[in-house]
């Protein structure tokens, strides 16, 4: 699968700093999906060792098919 991240319309909220090395695990809910364009609006975030280190409140992106 092919995600194209479209950077407009979402905030971080940086909570630890990740550096090269650490694992970043990833937990993303799909708002809304547009089957005909392939477009979803999400929120998500993303931890290293259980620590949260990333919020984002909105994110839209493209899958390819």
């Amino acid at each position: 699968m092919f995600l194209n991240l479209c950077l407009t319309n979402f905030f971080l909220v940086p909570q630890k700093p990740v550096v090269p090395g650490d694992t970043l695990v990833m937990e993303v809910e799909v708002l809304k999906f547009n089957k005909k364009f392939g477009i979803c609006k999400a929120t998500g975030k993303a931890y290293v060792d259980g620590v949260l280190a990333v919020e984002v409140q909105e994110m839209t992106f493209a899958q390819a098919k």
